[in-house]
């Protein structure tokens, strides 16, 4: 979930992930299943969002990846 707490339409600067140990890339998707590459959330809104990411074939049942994801909002002062 995320939320524009602001009483201003924000826009995202950048999404990044870190780098799984599966490889591969994730992607964030919306409760539509879109993918998205940008966000701009009016005030108050709240966006239900998903993470993507494949699972290899040789992948063991219960194995586990982690990736941190980081969204920037706003510019200059104003980025979070």
């Amino acid at each position: 979930m995320i939320e524009n707490l602001g009483n201003a339409q924000e826009t995202t600067t950048s999404i990044q992930w870190t780098a799984p140990s599966w490889g591969g890339s994730p992607s964030l998707h919306d409760a539509q299943g879109n993918e998205l590459f940008s966000l701009t959330l009016q005030p108050g809104e709240v966006l239900e969002l998903f993470a993507h990411l494949d699972t290899p074939l040789g992948a063991s049942y219960g194995s586990q990846t982690q990736t941190s994801l980081t969204i920037c909002l706003g510019r200059g002062q104003d980025s979070l």
